[in-house]
């Protein structure tokens, strides 16, 4: 029991690191602040 338990727990905490890791730089690669610049809006929108 004591196996799974650490199983469970080390994996829930890579998968939780390896997720922060991947949206922080999903969140500074994809910054679109500016992106009306490259693809305006639509007037009819």
């Amino acid at each position: 029991m004591g196996l799974f338990l650490a199983t469970v727990f080390g994996f829930l905490t890579v998968m939780g690191i390896a997720g922060s890791v991947m949206m922080y730089y999903f969140n500074t690669a994809m910054d679109s602040h500016d992106a009306e610049k490259i693809d305006p809006r639509p007037e009819h929108y």
